[in-house]
């Protein structure tokens, strides 16, 4: 039933969904409408300083250049903080306005916006340092008064600008999860923000753990706003509640409404996708009996917000059945469903107590996860503060979905907790955990889930005991691991190379040995897929002479795409290792090694990324007559280059790419590509480059054949300087009349349509 709000703690997962939202003095629209006020200064100063600012005008571009001026100041959101000189300028608007504030420039400064004459950090009201050249600071609405700006350089940058002062209409700009203050919009019931189904209240998040009271985060609502909250519930009691901040001039107010949900579409998501509210509110008042299960929408609407004072608010809801992030109401969308499909739960290495896995159990709502083994080995399961629930442990055989009883397993039960051991290993298939309560009860049963495996070494994890793999002119396929090996050799392409072995050698990445003999001369392919884990790594190829290892097996000879050897004083390595497939021309007859090598482990800004270890696909062929073409060159676009001066924009979606990872540049490109065609009709010198979009580019330039075990490459960049955000790609090339070219867009890494919806846009231009 729906009841008066308790005081409730917040989940940790909740916190920070919403702790994300940016404050809305900082959004990014950009200033409308005729300026409300005229900039002006009062006394004029040389501009060293924040309290000598020169004035700024509106609508009057002010040229500046801090070369040689004075160090005064290091903005908040400089991205390379150090010594650079500075300039300080001064605006007065006379009533409400919005402002933009423009910077031209050519290098890397930043500019940002202060309400005093002191610009100090806690005055600051925007500051922008996006890109190595252009700023914008774009604030809503500034009430009257004075406003200083101050413009910097990241680390020794120095040099001329212009600085342009806009002034428009105020505007209310919406919290940080609307759409107009950036966020992905929750005004309708589509756009939702999903909190899940467990227990929630604003009013405790912290939103500034500096100061000892607690800063709730800014919810909050212009005229005609209204926000959406979708949540699930799994059925009993159910407390709800809107509150209006303290002080506001208007007021906010919620109703709770039956959501409708897209079945299919929220389980290939994982996410409920919704498609509509019901008829009628649920009002917040007592109703006869429990709330059902479903999935339910918190619509929160405003009354009396002003333009300057828009409404804020505060909401919590608490179930008596809370859930976990893979339960659900839905038969078919709740973890008892969804276990052994791709959004389940999984356990196949180690989960330490401070990374334990969080679940919950009540009103019969059961839970399930799956037990995945890479490796032969054992295992324990302990579901610290489970003591009370009941487990039936099943297997299910690899390419079969029937459950059967599953054996050497064995569960315990001791002060509150519940222990599940197994004893040996089944990696034929993978063992489904079922979990529920001696009888349905509406008391939320918590838990947590840790995991210790322990893995037999891998047999093949040295050289002298290489595993022994075949060829044909069909596909061989053989499983492997590295969750329990050493590093007999240094990767060529796995990261082995940059790792500091004097204060970090357990970053080494781990590898396994392969023995090939190859019969006769041929075009070898050999792929390397992982399989479970979180496997990542790369392959090569070693002359193996006499099929014996050396002392030392870094001493082994790598064998070129080409079929020739690999000398490491003229060789890039990428001429002889491969991530995911590697294809070897006219490669001689002898025996071989393929040495699969796991990813290094590297330090990477504040994230430290272990060596990869997992299981894996390892499959070979060989092609005595060729190789087939890569998809991208035989199905490449034909296109016709523009006149000098023009320039031709080409569409690149995600359905355009090929299938897999054919081609790569000297600049990266381990991911699918899509290729394009031309033969210039003249000399001519283009600039090639991509737009900033979902995926990550590399772009580069063939002549002569589009693949090539050794082609011919123009140019070729990965990131641009230009737009400095690791994505757009862009390159200077010439070209030579009658001569065919072929163009390749191609991903820094593999891609999917979820994480590149759009594609990016290829631009060709002629100078």
């Amino acid at each position: 039933m729906l009841r008066t709000l308790l005081p409730m703690a917040l989940s940790a997962a909740a916190a920070f969904v919403l702790s994300a939202c940016p404050e809305p003095a900082e959004g990014e629209g950009e200033g409308e409408g005729e300026g409300e006020g005229e900039g002006e200064g009062e006394g004029e100063g040389d501009g060293e300083t924040c309290g000598g600012a020169l004035t700024l005008t509106e609508g009057t571009p002010a040229s500046g250049d801090t070369t040689g001026a004075a160090d005064d100041i290091t903005l908040g959101c400089n991205y390379d903080p150090g010594a650079s000189g500075d300039l300080f300028y001064s605006f007065t608007v006379d009533a409400d306005a919005s402002v933009t504030l423009d910077l031209a420039t050519e290098l890397d400064l930043s500019v940002a916006l202060f309400d005093a004459n002191t610009c100090a950090g806690d005055a600051e009201l925007g500051c922008a340092d996006a890109a190595v050249a252009d700023e914008q600071i774009a604030v809503p609405y500034l009430a009257p008064g004075t406003y200083f700006v101050a413009v910097d350089g990241n680390n020794g940058i120095e040099g001329p600008f212009t600085l342009t002062l806009t002034l428009g209409a105020p505007q209310c700009v919406g919290d940080g999860l609307d759409a107009d203050a950036g966020g992905t919009g929750n005004e309708t019931p589509a756009t939702a923000l999903w909190l899940g189904g467990a227990n929630l209240d604003t009013a405790t998040i912290d939103n500034d753990e500096s100061t000892p009271a607690i800063d709730p985060i800014d919810l909050h609502m212009c005229a005609a706003d209204v926000d959406y909250y979708l949540l699930s519930h799994l059925g009993g009691g159910l407390d709800v509640s809107v509150t209006t901040n303290t002080g506001e001039s208007g007021s906010a107010a919620g109703e709770l409404f039956l959501a409708t949900i897209d079945q299919a579409a929220t389980a290939t998501q994982g996410a409920p996708v919704v498609t509509g509210e019901s008829g009628a509110a649920i009002p917040f008042a007592t109703a006869a009996t429990d709330l059902a299960g479903g999935y339910y929408l918190l619509k929160v609407s405003e009354t009396g917000a002003l333009l300057t004072d828009p409404v804020g608010y505060q909401f919590a809801f608490a179930h008596d059945c809370e859930s976990d992030g893979y339960d659900s109401p839905t038969v078919a969308l709740d973890d008892e469903t969804t276990a052994t499909g791709a959004t389940g739960l999984s356990f196949s290495d180690d989960v330490a107590a401070d990374a334990a896995t969080a679940l919950s159990i009540c009103g019969g709502n059961d839970d399930a996860f799956v037990v995945e083994a890479l490796a032969a080995g054992s295992a324990v399961v302990t579901l610290t503060g489970g003591g009370s629930l009941t487990a039936t442990i099943t297997f299910i055989v690899d390419d079969t979905t029937t459950e059967v009883a599953a054996t050497n397993v064995s569960a315990s039960v001791a002060a509150g907790n519940q222990t599940i051991t197994f004893s040996a290993l089944d990696t034929g298939g993978r063992y489904v955990v079922r979990l529920s309560e001696a009888a349905p009860s509406s008391t939320t049963i918590s838990y947590t889930v840790t995991a210790d495996f322990t893995y037999d070494p891998a047999p093949n994890d040295t050289c002298a005991n290489a595993e022994a793999i075949t060829v044909a002119d069909t596909q061989q396929t053989f499983e492997g691991n590295n969750m329990v090996a050493n590093s007999e050799i240094v990767g060529l392409c796995n990261g082995d190379a940059d790792v500091d072995m004097a204060t970090n050698p357990t970053d080494i990445g781990t590898d396994v040995f392969y023995s090939l003999n190859i019969a006769a001369p041929t075009n070898l392919e050999v792929r390397l897929e992982g399989t479970g884990g979180g496997y990542s790594g790369s392959m090569t190829v070693y002359r193996y002479p006499g099929a014996t290892c050396p002392s030392d097996p870094n001493t082994l000879v790598a064998i070129k795409k080409d079929g020739t050897d690999y000398n490491a004083a003229s060789d890039e390595p990428a001429d002889a290792c491969a991530y995911d497939r590697l294809r070897i021309a006219n490669i001689p007859a002898g025996d071989y090694l393929v040495v699969a090598d796991g990813s290094a482990g590297a330090f990477i800004l504040i994230f430290v990324i272990p060596p990869a270890k997992g299981s894996f696909d390892l499959t070979t062929q060989a092609f005595a007559a060729g190789f087939p073409p890569a998809e991208a060159c035989s199905e490449a676009t034909t296109i016709t280059l523009p006149a000098a001066g023009a320039s031709l924009d080409l569409p690149v979606a995600f359905a355009d790419y090929s299938a897999e990872s054919e081609l790569s540049g000297s600049c990266g490109g381990s991911g699918q590509e899509r290729v394009f065609t031309f033969t210039p009709a003249a000399n001519a010198n283009l600039t090639l480059t991509t737009a900033a979009a979902g995926v990550d580019t590399v772009v580069y330039l063939r002549s002569a054949a589009c693949e090539a075990a050794a082609p011919v490459e123009v140019g070729c960049n990965d990131d641009s300087a230009a737009t400095d955000d690791g994505l757009a790609s862009a390159v200077d090339v010439a070209v030579t009349a009658g001569t065919e070219y072929f163009l390749v867009v191609d991903s820094y890494g593999t891609i999917d349509a979820a994480s590149d919806p759009n594609g990016t846009t290829l631009s060709v231009a002629v100078q």
